[in-house]
């Protein structure tokens, strides 16, 4: 985890700072520009879902609405497993 926090800091992807209760802490944080570039890949994220929704019929745009509390469900147990 150190290598890729230091590979993303010398990107100018992040930047250490102390954490303030404990000064032996670090906290990583996002630089501007490597917040711009996750808000282009999420737009770009979302057009391409979109088009491809636009794309199914509205029988597969129903099934899939309707798959959606299934889905919620798997994924609230997913992240529960995984802070375990």
């Amino acid at each position: 985890m150190s290598t890729l926090a230091t590979e993303l800091v010398e990107q100018g992807l992040l930047v250490r700072r102390s954490a303030l209760q404990d000064r032996r802490a670090t906290r990583l944080c996002l630089t501007p520009q490597a917040s711009q570039r996750l808000a282009a890949w999420r737009q770009a994220r979302s057009e391409l879902v979109t088009t491809g929704l636009a794309a199914l019929t509205e029988a597969d745009r129903r099934a899939l609405a309707a798959a959606l509390p299934a889905l919620r469900a798997l994924l609230a147990a997913l992240e529960a497993e995984e802070e375990r």
